[in-house]
């Protein structure tokens, strides 16, 4: 059996998969652990290296438009550029624009947000910090002339 011994007296059983051992834990607060092998006969590793963990905040992403950056209406074009300045302690694995209609000449605003997907490239998934830029079709959503969208900050 081979496991993970929290100095705290926490152990972590670890289970054989394919040749390698894993387990799963989440990680509050700092911890410093060993691995504790055992083989078939009951003998264990003597004098094993202590290892430290450091639970580090995931902090919440930010968003800032930087084009057009202001309300705008959107009168005969249904394509909106955007341009977005992206930033997140951990990096991206996606990016979503919600928005809800909250004026329009032709029907009701909306309570509810609807969201769209951004795409983003691989070195956007690498990175930190990032700018964006989209193109926002409003036209599915009848949208287009006369609507205001609005979107949360």
């Amino acid at each position: 059996m081979h496991r993970l011994v929290f100095k705290d007296g926490e152990e972590l059983t670890l289970q054989s998969r394919d040749g390698d051992y894993v387990g799963r834990l989440i990680l509050h607060h700092r911890a410093s652990y060993h691995v504790k092998l055992e083989d078939n006969e009951g003998f264990t590793n003597v004098d094993p290296i202590e290892y430290k963990l450091d639970a580090t905040l995931d902090e919440v992403p930010t968003v800032a438009i930087t084009y057009p950056g202001k309300n705008i209406d959107v009168v005969d074009k249904m394509e909106l550029p955007l341009r977005l300045k992206i930033h997140d302690d951990f990096g991206f694995t996606s990016l979503n624009l919600a928005y809800r209609l909250v004026h329009s000449r032709y029907e009701q605003a909306r309570a509810d947000f609807s969201s769209i997907s951004i795409p983003i490239t691989v070195d956007i998934k690498k990175s930190t910090d990032a700018e964006v830029s989209f193109q926002w079709d409003v036209s599915p959503d009848g949208i287009g002339s006369g609507g205001r969208r609005g979107i949360p900050c």
